[in-house]
């Protein structure tokens, strides 16, 4: 479909891959060389509040959010799909339904049987490591993978949806 984007497979296994052997302490200040590490490019800081990256998979589009809360990274949030100005509606949605599957299948494969999987109108799937978790969230037409120190995971079991 024109204007549809997805993550493709290989560039998924990179990705999950990548973040698994990152280690790091978390912190706003280590950001633009943990960007610089995965290979991704640092668009913008916004001091306090967080920053925005781009990574190869997406040319041309800013698809990494990464939140601060207080002297810590809250949240780094890959955007895996985009509707490229195509309406939501049913078949966007079958297509965000059709990459979070490929995304857990990846995961799967990679890193296991998810902790945590949720599936309803907000699906997620979530991948607990030693330091951090891994989750493949989706949205009504929309796919991401977002990675956050395990010390804020208590926060998505609480809510039951995906919070940022």
């Amino acid at each position: 479909m024109a204007g549809w984007w997805a993550l493709d497979a290989g560039s998924a296994r990179e990705l999950f891959t990548a973040l698994r052997n990152v280690a790091w302490d978390w912190t706003p200040a280590e950001v633009p060389a943990v960007v610089e590490r995965l290979g991704w490019r640092l668009v913008e800081e916004l001091p306090e509040k967080g920053a925005l990256a781009s990574t190869p998979f997406a040319a041309a589009r800013d698809d990494v959010t990464i939140l601060y809360r207080d002297d810590r990274v809250r949240i780094v949030r890959i955007g895996a799909t985009s509707r490229g100005g195509l309406p939501v509606d049913a078949q966007t949605a079958q297509l965000a339904d059709e990459e979070y599957d490929r995304l857990v299948a990846v995961g799967r494969e990679l890193l296991d049987a998810p902790v945590l999987r949720i599936d309803g109108e907000e699906r997620f799937a979530h991948w607990r490591g030693e330091r951090d978790t891994i989750t493949v969230a989706q949205g009504t037409a929309t796919v991401f993978v977002e990675w956050a120190p395990n010390e804020f995971e208590p926060e998505w079991l609480k809510s039951g949806t995906i919070v940022g």
